[in-house]
């Protein structure tokens, strides 16, 4: 569609062009085709450009439209609609809408008889993407406002150009609200209130609306080959926090395979539990990696030394994991299981490592729509199946053996209900105010028989 438009940019600039060209030779100016030339060059960029800011503009909005449907964005706003400085652009729209989401609903709210709740989706979507431009970007007042009635029109919602157009310029002239924590929904919001300080849940509410930083491994364990600094916290192999910006698999030496991204809250998964294995006997030792895929920790036990398999459910992340295995000249074996069904691992293993499913709200600030797609049923369930998985992958834990449990949340129902045969060696979880991802990491031994 966009090839088609530009098409016809170049079919009306050619008129554009002759036309000019004649008014200037009709005023006896002969030679002043140069000027026509660049009024030319200067009205084709300005059309171009504001063609590709509406087109970002239009691929936010359904992504946001699929993200309130299904729940992901995949195989749309995240394809390769947009490129280059686009993307950035479209990445930093999404992700701030989402993150935005609570206070962008508050303030639209003060000027609509109707609350967002009760508007129509796409109308609802194109006021919180003008709002948060408005509030949140550097783009001009009238051009922000001017492409969400473009939006409004484009959606084939004409009547309510008017409407957008109006409450946009109240947004404009309020004040938003200062309290961030309206960035989440309340069942979240009371739960963490209840686990800090007042001061704390605010550093919280604040860590949550800001883009997490990213971390990375290097294969060598020296620093990588650009801006980094070593993480502050305590490894047996490093990580270094990057100061690259964009998309990781465009920086320098990614596809040479001399690092992979991990944050220090999973890298702590691996760091618990090499903690209680000495480096020599590790190679001695089978480790079960249960749902594995993309492949961060298992990545990181074969750098500890550890002997893995790597198991998942799904097909398309396992092919994730070969193509990282394949790009860091790792060989580790790895099989397809869903071991709620058809099991077919029929082994025993000195160490069983199951990052459970979970409901992710330990990685708000790197995935900022969970918040709006998780309820506080999701908790409930996501522990059962937490439970039926502890009790499929913890009878092939060797005696002696150990079962290393973690889960990217910070609700206690998904912390596990383990075997009263075990015993619990480590207990760790991520603190909430220090803005890393919120992990919780347990380690039960499996008793040996007397």
């Amino acid at each position: 569609m966009l090839k088609i438009e530009k098409l016809a940019h170049l079919l009306y600039l050619r008129k554009f062009a002759l036309h000019q060209r004649g008014l200037l030779r009709g005023f006896g100016y002969e030679d002043f085709s140069l000027f026509a030339l660049f009024s030319v060059l200067f009205h084709f960029q300005s059309r171009i450009k504001n063609n590709m800011v509406t087109e970002t503009r239009k691929a936010v909005i359904r992504a946001l439209l699929q993200l309130e449907v299904s729940g992901t964005a995949e195989g749309d706003f995240w394809g390769q609609e947009l490129l280059g400085k686009e993307r950035g652009l479209g990445q930093f729209l999404l992700f701030g809408v989402l993150r935005e989401m609570g206070r962008l609903d508050k303030i639209i709210n003060k000027h609509s008889k109707k609350s967002m709740t009760e508007q129509e989706p796409v109308i609802r979507m194109i006021l919180r993407l003008g709002a948060f431009e408005l509030k949140f970007s550097r783009a001009p007042v009238h051009a922000c406002i001017d492409q969400a009635v473009r939006l409004t029109k484009f959606h084939e919602q004409p009547f309510a150009a008017g409407f957008v157009n109006a409450v946009l310029r109240k947004v404009h002239n309020t004040e938003i609200s200062d309290d961030k924590s309206v960035n989440v929904p309340k069942f979240i919001r009371e739960r963490v209130a209840s686990r800090l300080s007042p001061n704390a849940f605010t550093q919280w509410s604040h860590w949550i609306g800001e883009p997490a930083p990213i971390t990375i491994v290097t294969k060598d364990g020296t620093p990588p080959p650009f801006a980094a600094r070593l993480c502050s916290w305590d490894f047996e192999q490093p990580l270094y926090v990057a100061e690259e910006e964009g998309n990781p698999s465009t920086w320098p030496e990614y596809e040479d395979g001399t690092w992979w991204v991990m944050s220090p809250s999973s890298a702590m998964v691996v760091e618990l539990l090499a903690r209680q294995i000495p480096q020599e006997e590790r190679s001695k030792l089978r480790v079960l990696d249960a749902c594995a895929a993309p492949g961060s920790k298992s990545l990181r036990l074969h750098q500890y030394g550890f002997s893995v398999l790597a198991c998942d459910r799904s097909k398309k992340r396992m092919r994730t994991f070969a193509a990282n295995c394949e790009r860091m000249g790792f060989d580790i074996p790895s099989h397809r299981v869903n071991w709620l069904g058809n099991n077919t691992v029929e082994d025993s293993f000195d160490i069983v490592l199951l990052d459970a499913p979970c409901s992710g709200l330990g990685v708000l600030r790197r995935h900022p729509e969970i918040r709006w797609r998780r309820t506080a049923q999701d908790i409930a369930v996501n522990a059962i199946i937490q439970k039926q998985l502890i009790d499929v992958l913890y009878p092939m834990v060797k005696e002696g053996g150990l079962f290393v449990y973690s889960v990217c949340s910070f609700f206690e129902e998904e912390r596990g209900n383990f075997p009263e045969d075990s015993q619990c060696l480590v207990s760790w979880e991520t603190p909430l105010e220090s803005g890393e991802d919120a992990f919780f990491i347990t380690i039960h031994k499996k008793k040996e028989d007397e």
